[in-house]
């Protein structure tokens, strides 16, 4: 496989733009599709949902092959649209994906980088593109601490994040609906990062 770039979404175009959501959607299908199993719906309402200065992108011949977003204390990386979701959805769906995913799992601090949607498209599995996206985020933010969720059953991920240095701080039993959505557990995972510490200057 030749090698991509890694660019931020807000420095491409639309094309990549729906790249990405399409790539979202394909990604976690599995969960969406409870929602309407109408692809072009759910791309649809998810159109304008990333803030593209927080997205990063795997880009190889034009083509998006994986991506990654991240939300911080005071910027998420989803801002939703309730009507278009509404739209595409129906009423109370919409209202619950507004609510749920506007809502952030754990806490950030400000020392803090929250990874959310990493997404590797489905012929490009296995070639490290979800661990570049990783490791050039840590490198390109100021942040000394990333955390990320990844469920029971996802045991690549996991053992993925293990790697690049992410441990384990805390479990969430998954309560209700187990069978539908795959999993039992929520983990979160954390990676500190040492940055140098910046020298006051003094006057000689």
């Amino acid at each position: 496989m030749n090698e991509g770039t890694i660019e931020q979404l807000s420095r491409l175009d639309t094309s990549h733009k729906q790249q990405v959501v399409q790539l979202f959607v394909d990604g976690f299908y599995q969960h969406l599709s409870a929602l309407t199993p109408d692809r072009r719906s759910l791309c649809n309402a998810f159109r304008d949902a990333f803030v593209s200065e927080q997205v990063y992108v795997y880009l190889l011949e034009n083509r998006v092959l994986g991506m990654l977003a991240y939300s911080t204390q005071h910027s998420s990386a989803l801002q939703l649209n309730r009507h278009a979701l509404q739209q595409e959805l129906g009423f109370f769906k919409g209202l619950m994906v507004s609510f749920t995913l506007g809502q952030k799992p754990i806490p950030i601090e400000a020392h803090q980088a929250y990874i959310e949607d990493v997404v590797t498209h489905q012929e490009a599995r296995g070639k490290g593109i979800a661990s570049q996206l990783i490791q050039h985020l840590i490198h390109t933010l100021p942040y000394t601490e990333y955390t990320l969720e990844v469920v029971d059953t996802n045991t690549k991920a996991v053992r993925l994040y293990e790697k690049l240095g992410f441990v384990l701080f805390k479990k969430k039993k998954q309560l209700l609906f187990q069978k539908q959505v795959g999993f039992n557990e929520r983990f979160y995972m954390k990676k500190t990062v040492q940055r140098p510490v910046q020298e006051e200057e003094h006057p000689h």
